[in-house]
């Protein structure tokens, strides 16, 4: 194959943004996918409302994540691979993360989604945490906040210092009224990410 026509060469924004995008999208349909085995499995599987409401919550986290990270790249002129590896950290956590949060198989004896729940919390909830907290210094170094010290740095990023904390506190406590809490924090701050976010240009 010959060497693209100048036309047709892809910006910076755009090759990096497709790559980003394949990572998302092998998430997204990672979490599809697990969800249609558990629907295909019938009444082998017991539900309950926490696996569900989490993966919901995962779901719309992954949309927030890649409508802004079109405006991460946006007007990215260069960019090496060493300074593409913080971003590609985040969205490989972002993956683990999405793939945890349902069972990958149903056994054939069946399958208790609370017992699930129960049984993988620790290691779901630890990949949450460091998936947003991750997010979180990549944004904080990639856009420093106008305000000077600490304070200006509290002040832009304090609602995602909030969410950041609520999914620590699941990690080490099994009371599922804590657990219920983070996830409707994490549900409403993706769900504010989605209608206030915007992308162009």
């Amino acid at each position: 194959m010959g060497a693209p026509l100048q036309g047709e060469t892809m910006s910076t924004t755009e090759y990096v943004s497709v790559f980003v995008a394949i990572i998302i999208g092998l998430a997204v349909a990672d979490l599809l996918l697990s969800l249609h085995k558990l629907l295909r499995a019938g009444p082998r599987v017991k539900w309950d409302w926490l696996t569900p409401s989490l993966s919901l919550a995962m779901l719309l986290l992954t949309v927030s994540f890649w409508w802004v990270s079109h405006n991460w790249y946006q007007g990215v002129r260069t960019m090496s691979v060493a300074a593409f590896l913080p971003d590609l950290a985040v969205f490989m956590l972002l993956f683990l993360t999405v793939a945890a949060v349902l069972p990958d198989d149903v056994p054939a004896d069946g399958m208790d989604l609370r017992d699930y729940y129960l049984s993988s919390s620790r290691y779901v909830w630890t990949l949450i945490a460091l998936s947003l907290a991750s997010s979180t210094l990549l944004i904080s170094f990639r856009f420093p906040p106008e305000g000077a010290g600490l304070l200006g740095w509290l002040a832009a990023r304090g609602d995602n210092l909030v969410v950041d904390a609520a999914a620590v506190v699941p990690i080490f406590t099994r009371r599922l009224w804590i657990h219920a809490l983070a996830i409707a924090l994490i549900l409403a701050s993706s769900l504010a990410s989605s209608v206030m976010l915007s992308i162009g240009g």
